[in-house]
């Protein structure tokens, strides 16, 4: 079929090396993949599996699509990629019904009849082609009780977020899951991008789905780090044993690899094909590049880096926020990797950036795959986390991240200027709230306020983060961005402030001596 993608099939040539499980990692989520199948009493013929990027979820498709090519029950399969453009939504029916239609030579018959007798069928919208080229030829095989449609087939979608039309994404998750009738069992994998898990968790959806979550931070992710740094340390020793001790890698190598992994299958995948790459046919020295590189200690001109892969994935995402959002998302960004704070929940962080509901969820839309983004109803209580540290330290490396950079300088004047703003309006009496355009309750500093927190609570939580890094911010300032700051700090009350809130002002003044200012004009 002209409008396919063959380059999107499990054993297409155009994916050279395909990702998969090794032997001994994602058992767990495997096997049930594999009871689900094979249970004639399973909930739903629809299981999806979502997780955040780069945990294993197309190495989990590809294991699975190739074990059920070899029992015999694959379908066909679907492998979206955006990087190398297989992302095309109308390219996914026409490649799943050429799949079947080399799979099921009764079926082949069928659409070969029906696309004989209209050849535009292809140019019909998406559930038009689903009915025409896969409902239909099907049900009519179960009318005549023929034999191969008497056991289900398996149909694999993977990388479903990677489909460069989120309508498109959304259409084909409804066609899955009102496909019951048909012997079909469909396996979808995705990131948790907002508008997906919101389907995912919708009351209606719910039950029409089996839910399958990967995580990095659970037991078993972990304990597949391990097993995969062993296996694939010792191979790499047996191809090298010139080059390599018995003893190699030292225990404690592995040991922080393992730690600063943390259940992260992808981050730890990257290490090792960086470690093994044959072009270098180094892997002790490929091996402490990359030692230096997760110590922090830098790489040096020149130098391979050794998360690649890792940081074309994170430009990618990045890529994805509409430009009218993306300096707000680096300035939330920014907040919560320089001043973590286990206190500061995701509401918190909107209002001390002044951002309301709406532009700091949309600023975050695309992010779910590398961040934990509270719900609204949970905002409140419930912080805003990166997942994994690896996203962290590309921001912070220019030389990784590039255009998406934190510009820490940059960063650390927001963070102070907007303390020096809080510790002010958590002094100030509270006003009486007004109701905004959304229902929310709102005060003239407070962009988000909702039940049960009142907005002197809001304040007062926002004015004891501020005083806390406020001034550590402050002096964090380069010299060349001080100006700003040191006009905002002319105009600072400094006698409002309280004994325990100038505990870092030793540092501060010192720093206002190191710009060159003997004295404010700041009532003190």
């Amino acid at each position: 079929m002209d409008k396919g993608e063959p380059g999107a099939q499990h054993n297409s040539s155009a994916r050279n090396y395909p990702p998969r499980c090794h032997i001994d990692t994602r058992i767990s989520l495997r096997s049930r993949i594999l009871e689900w199948r094979g249970n004639c009493k399973r909930r739903s013929r629809l299981l999806w599996v979502m997780g955040q990027a780069a945990v294993g979820k197309t190495a989990v498709a590809q294991t699975m699509a190739e074990k059920f090519a070899k029992m015999g029950c694959l379908g066909a399969s679907f492998f979206f990629s955006r990087p190398n453009h297989r992302d095309d939504p109308d390219t996914l029916i026409p490649t799943l019904a050429y799949q079947l239609a080399i799979n099921l030579p009764e079926y082949k018959r069928a659409i070969t009849e029906r696309l004989g007798n209209d050849p535009m069928i292809l140019r019909k919208h998406r559930c038009a082609q689903f009915g025409e080229l896969i409902s239909e030829p099907l049900r009519d095989l179960m009318a005549q009780n023929h034999p191969v449609v008497s056991s289900p087939l398996v149909i694999i979608i993977d990388g479903l977020d990677e489909c460069s039309d989120k309508e498109a994404q959304l259409e084909f998750i409804e066609l899955f899951s009102k496909a019951g009738h048909l012997p079909l069992l469909w396996l979808v994998t995705s990131r948790p991008e907002y508008h997906l898990k919101s389907v995912r968790s919708h009351p209606n959806f719910y039950a029409t789905c089996i839910h399958e979550d990967v995580s990095i931070d659970d037991v078993e992710a972990q304990r597949d780090v391990q097993r995969l740094l062993r296996s694939r340390f010792e191979k790499i020793r047996q191809q090298y044993e010139d080059q390599l001790g018995p003893n190699w890698p030292l225990r404690q190598h592995v040991r922080l690899i393992s730690t600063v992994a943390l259940g992260h299958l992808g981050f730890t995948d990257f290490l090792l094909r960086f470690i093994g790459d044959k072009e270098y046919a180094n892997p002790q020295g490929q091996l402490e590049v990359c030692l230096r590189f997760i110590g922090g200690n830098g790489l040096g001109p020149g130098a391979m880096n050794p998360l690649h892969a890792l940081d074309l994935l994170y430009h990618q995402i990045l890529s994805d926020i509409p430009g009218n959002y993306l300096k707000t998302t680096i300035d939330i960004l920014a907040l919560i990797i320089l001043y973590p704070h286990d206190r500061l929940c995701a509401q918190d962080v909107a209002n001390f950036l002044s951002l309301n509901q709406d532009t700091f969820y949309g600023s975050l839309q695309r992010m779910h795959s590398v961040l934990s983004i509270p719900e609204p109803s949970k905002a409140h209580k419930a912080r805003l986390q990166v997942y994994h540290a690896s996203f962290s330290d590309f921001l912070k490396d220019p030389t990784r991240s590039r255009k998406y950079v934190i510009d820490q300088g940059v960063a650390h004047r927001t963070i102070a200027i907007q303390s020096l703003q809080w510790q002010i309006a958590g002094k100030e009496p509270e006003l009486p709230p007004q109701t905004g355009a959304h229902g929310c309750t709102q005060s003239p500093q407070l962009k988000w306020v909702t039940e049960p927190r009142s907005p002197g609570r809001m304040k007062e939580a926002l004015r004891v983060f501020a005083s806390r890094i406020g001034w550590v911010a402050c002096r964090r300032v380069p010299r060349d961005l001080a100006p700003q700051l040191i006009s905002k700090l002319n105009s600072f009350p400094f006698g409002l402030l309280r004994e325990e809130e100038v505990k870092e002002f030793p540092e501060f003044l010192e720093w206002l001596h190191m710009n060159g200012v003997s004295s404010l004009k700041a009532p003190w």
